[in-house]
């Protein structure tokens, strides 16, 4: 310790260079602090919603989802999301592939479900997507979004009628009776039905 004037000040024992390289070194402490804080404030909290949820087999009506992370910045973050919903990735809608990505200087990036249309009668189907965890970027709310996909098909209308309704026991003589359907006949369709009147299936 040394007496200047009324204080005391403690003097250093060391050198000069040793000083500086103590200095350096607080000095990157500091600067590693500040990217550490700087790296988490710049995570994005990424949100994903429906900005149109009402998608339809017929007139080729898609879906579109929306992936946000809040503000553009100058650099692009790929997004990963989960599928889901009763309709199939692939068959009732274009494949969706669980990753999109925000382009730089860009807020946001869109996904399309595009409905296939098929011949089946499916009844209307949902499409959900869901934020998963990625590198870059927090999980928002909301997290999950879902639109649906309008069937354009219906049930078939199946009636019988007789082609030929006269049949005799001499020779082959035959009634011929035909079953119809309305509709799609891409699929099979199996139906089923009763016998009745006088005559006995089996010995007549």
């Amino acid at each position: 310790m040394r007496h200047t004037r009324g204080s005391w000040r403690r003097k250093s024992s060391d050198s000069p260079s040793v000083n500086a390289a103590k200095r350096k070194r607080r000095g990157k402490r500091s600067q590693l602090g500040h990217e550490v804080l700087e790296s988490r404030v710049l995570l994005a909290a990424v949100t994903i919603q429906a900005t149109d949820a009402n998608a339809a087999e017929a007139g080729a009506n898609v879906a579109i989802f929306t992936v946000s992370r809040g503000t553009a910045v100058s650099t692009p973050l790929t997004v990963y999301y989960g599928i889901s919903g009763t309709a199939a990735n692939g068959s009732d809608y274009a494949s969706l592939y669980g990753s999109v990505t925000i382009a730089a200087n860009q807020a946001s990036a869109s996904i399309t479900a595009t409905p296939v249309d098929d011949a089946l009668v499916e009844g209307n189907e949902t499409v959900i997507l869901t934020v998963g965890a990625g590198a870059g970027y927090t999980i928002g709310s909301p997290a999950s979004a879902t639109a649906t996909i309008a069937d354009n098909d219906s049930l078939p209308i199946v009636t019988i009628d007789s082609s030929d309704s006269n049949a005799a026991e001499p020779g082959t003589d035959t009634a011929t009776l035909i079953v119809s359907r309305t509709g799609s006949t891409a699929a099979s369709l199996t139906g089923t039905y009763t016998v009745g009147g006088p005559a006995t299936a089996g010995p007549d």
